[in-house]
């Protein structure tokens, strides 16, 4: 290791790292916290990142802790100015670096603080301060993650609880089936989707027909038409009925080569559209 003190700066490198380049860290205020990460062992879970001449950054995937030097009247943090929105997005804790605790901690308020440590502090008061720092931002992100579920959840049972009283109540076949196809659009994402109806009476529904009855697209105004083909597994629509099973593809135009059916291009060629990932389910009444 070679330290430059005259400059304020500080080059390490941990001996176990394959990189030759020297990591330039922050000057002697903060170059403590920065040479321990980069040469103590149980720092290893550990990076350094930004480092300017008022803050150290540390980080762990997708998370930073940032330190800041301030004196005893509070004076420097405006230097984490342009780290409020990633602390209010819940990415990134501030540490600041004083020999006490400001006097007043006003300013203090709202921006992320989580800590302050001495300049002095031993390496083991550091190494906590990281790991209950980073584990704090592991559980905002959780529990932030289990929020959007929540509210996904809350949302798709709603539009399921819509289906179901449209259906009890619905006597126009059309209107039905274009409330189902819109509320199941909406639940899975989907930009498009269409509405086959079975039409028949044969046991036998490889020998029925697939009615083309109704289509959505919120990218493209596309004035449908119904029509009729027969039941085959050669179209995704059909091998869905005759199945009777969901079909899950991630990409249409990427289709295994052992695959039955197959996508018909014409409406994506016609419009400029790129058909990408589908969903096809069979609707199945008790008759």
């Amino acid at each position: 290791m070679a330290a430059n003190r005259e400059d304020g700066w500080l080059e390490s490198g941990r001996p176990s790292s394959a990189s030759s380049e020297p990591i330039r860290l922050a000057p002697p205020a903060l170059a403590w916290i920065g040479e321990r990460v980069t040469r103590d062992a149980r720092f290893s879970d550990f990076t350094v990142g930004e480092v300017d001449d008022s803050i150290l950054e540390i980080r762990r995937p997708e998370r930073s802790v940032v330190f800041a030097r301030i004196d005893p009247a509070g004076r420097g943090l405006d230097a984490l100015r342009p780290w409020f929105d990633r602390v209010l997005l819940g990415g990134a804790l501030v540490c600041l670096v004083a020999e006490d605790y400001p006097a007043d901690v006003g300013p203090l308020l709202g921006r992320g603080i989580y800590e302050v440590i001495s300049p002095d502090a031993p390496a083991e008061r550091l190494l906590v301060v990281l790991k209950n720092a980073f584990d704090l931002l592991d559980v905002r992100a959780r529990a932030e993650s289990r929020s959007r579920l929540l509210r996904r959840y809350r949302y798709e049972l709603g539009e399921l609880f819509e289906i179901a009283r449209v259906i009890t109540s619905e006597r126009d076949l059309t209107r039905l089936l274009s409330t189902i196809l819109e509320k199941s659009r909406f639940i899975t994402g989907a930009d498009a989707g269409s509405i086959y109806v079975v039409e028949g009476s044969d046991p036998d529904v490889r020998k029925r027909e697939l009615h083309f009855k109704l289509s959505q697209n919120e990218s493209v105004p596309y004035p449908s038409t119904e029509f009729v083909i027969p039941i085959s597994t050669q179209s995704i629509a059909g091998a869905a009925a005759i199945r009777r099973e969901f079909i899950n593809i991630p990409d249409v135009y990427e289709l295994p080569a052992d695959t039955e059916y197959r996508v018909d291009r014409s409406f994506d060629e016609k419009m400029g559209y790129r058909t990408r990932s589908m969903l096809t389910a069979p609707l199945i009444s008790h008759s």
